[in-house]
């Protein structure tokens, strides 16, 4: 059956820093494991709420929570076909899905130049009105196609993927291929030409332990590549041992590797492994603990006034999360991360460091689908002086934070969600002079805001919203603020 999907959207955007640790990283894989079996087989009520309480948490950052839910929900897809279906002749029924977008997307970033002597206030701004058009289609049994094709008056998109899975046994898999270019009307130089695909293969080697391994590789190629603007090979590899020897703990062993090559300069080129141990207790209804410890090596190059700088940096981590329920009304949850980095090559730009970050909320349930939370957050990084660095260059970036966090959510079950979370940090650099960087590293106040809404107005129509407001304001200085915000607005019809 077709369905005809048309999304009017409104987008504010400033690019926004992606969280890079497992748990996060994590759960865009198992999301990604998890579409692609929705895309072929349709969830039961209960494997749908499982995985719309993943979105929820993931929509908190709780990942850890949200990770728990899509491999209950992976369980569910990967069990085997009874006997007398896996047998059944019968042709799968093809499916079909057409989607048309229209929206603007309106980029603005403000900033105020600290090392400058007057006033200066640098804005980038983009307005991109566009169209696009997505198709994916079921071709025969576990084959599919995706083509996307997108029109705005800087650049001509186009998109194409091909999809095989295996979702059935103790074995499921998946593996795609896609191809996509771009022309750039306004910068012909960026245009480019893109070839990549993604693998996935699960064991699941006994009823509490399994292997997951993805990999994801692309190749992309500019019309006229540079120094800076190179094309590259890039290579993305993760392995993960699972072990859950009861329904209440589970253990993991990580392996990631991210590897990338220029093949017009050796800028940018570096190879990043990590390995790490992970254990979880956890209690759905009562408390949870999740701990990871690891170790990461990256080597790199890159070109500094023509020259070429090879070097590496080591860091060892630790990761914990967890929550606590007193009762069905009151609840605590925190977050740590720490690390410490290591360069072979000690530089100012990049000395070793020390970095601890700790988050702290009690949330209280107001009614049946209604909670507010608030807490505390510290933050601090302490940079390390080493033999022929500069003692100012490096002094300067340390710092510490403490702050506020409040936030409340909202959940109905028809799929309503609305969600708002605010942090007001207090970041001071008692080591900086203020001379060295030109004011960049001042005592400032950080204020960050998030909203987030999910609103089903008929049974055809779907109101989504997305917002976010950070504001920097340096203390020291009238030219060092940064502000930035991202709105979206999306209005979704569906027959």
């Amino acid at each position: 059956m077709k369905k005809l999907v048309v999304l009017l959207y409104i987008t504010v955007a400033i690019p926004l820093f992606a969280q890079t640790d497992t748990d996060a990283e994590s759960y865009r894989l198992l999301l990604s494991e998890a579409q692609a079996f929705q895309a072929h087989q349709p969830a039961s009520a209960s494997s749908a709420a499982l995985l719309d309480s993943a979105r929820t948490y993931a929509a908190q950052k709780e990942f850890l929570l949200a990770n728990v839910f899509l491999e209950e929900y992976l369980q569910t897809c990967r069990r085997p076909l009874p006997q007398s279906s896996a047998k059944t002749d019968t042709p799968q029924k093809k499916s079909m899905r057409f989607e048309i977008s229209s929206g603007v997307d309106f980029n603005r970033q403000e900033f105020e130049l600290g090392y400058s002597s007057a006033d200066s206030l640098l804005a980038e701004e983009i307005n991109k009105p566009f169209l696009a058009l997505n198709l994916e289609a079921g071709l025969w049994k576990q084959l599919s196609l995706q083509t996307n094709l997108r029109y705005d008056k800087e650049n001509r998109t186009a998109l194409a993927r091909l999809f095989l899975n295996q979702n059935t046994g103790h074995s499921p898999w998946y593996v795609d291929g896609m191809f996509s270019m771009d022309q750039n009307q306004l910068y012909p130089e960026f245009s480019y030409s893109e070839w990549g695909s993604k693998q996935m293969l699960s064991w699941e080697l006994s009823s509490f332990t399994k292997i997951d391994f993805w990999n994801t590789f692309r190749y992309k190629r500019y019309k006229s590549p540079s120094a800076t603007v190179p094309d590259f090979f890039k290579d993305e590899t993760q392995l993960q041992w699972h072990v859950s020897p009861s329904a209440g703990g589970r253990y993991r062993l990580n392996y990631r590797s991210d590897f990338n090559h220029s093949l017009n300069t050796k800028h940018n080129n570096y190879w990043e492994q990590s390995i790490s141990a992970e254990s979880a207790v956890l209690n759905r209804l009562h408390s949870g603990l999740n701990v990871e410890t690891g170790y990461t090596n990256k080597r790199y190059t890159y070109l500094w006034d023509d020259s070429t700088v090879n070097n590496r940096a080591q860091t060892v981590f630790v990761h914990s999360d967890g929550y606590y329920y007193f009762n069905r009304w009151l609840s605590w949850k925190f977050r740590y991360e720490g690390e410490t980095k290591r360069y072979v090559q000690k530089s100012e730009q990049d000395p070793d460091y020390w970095l601890h970050e700790l988050n702290m909320q009690l949330k209280s349930e107001l009614f049946e689908g209604a909670s507010f939370s608030a807490g505390y957050r510290l933050e601090y990084k302490k940079h390390i002086l080493s033999t022929g660095l500069e003692e100012n260059y490096v002094k300067d970036q340390n710092y510490t934070g403490n702050g506020v966090i409040v936030g409340g959510d909202y959940f109905r079950l028809n799929g309503t969600l609305i969600s708002l979370e605010a942090s007001y940090t207090f970041r001071r650099y008692p080591t900086s002079t203020g001379e060295a960087w030109g004011g960049l590293y001042n005592d400032k106040n950080v204020l960050n805001v998030t909203f987030i809404a999910q609103i089903p107005l008929l049974s055809c129509i779907n109101l989504n919203l997305f917002a976010s407001y950070d504001n920097d304001k340096d203390l020291d200085s009238d030219n060092g603020n940064t502000r930035s915000s991202i709105f979206s607005a999306e209005l979704l019809y569906t027959f």
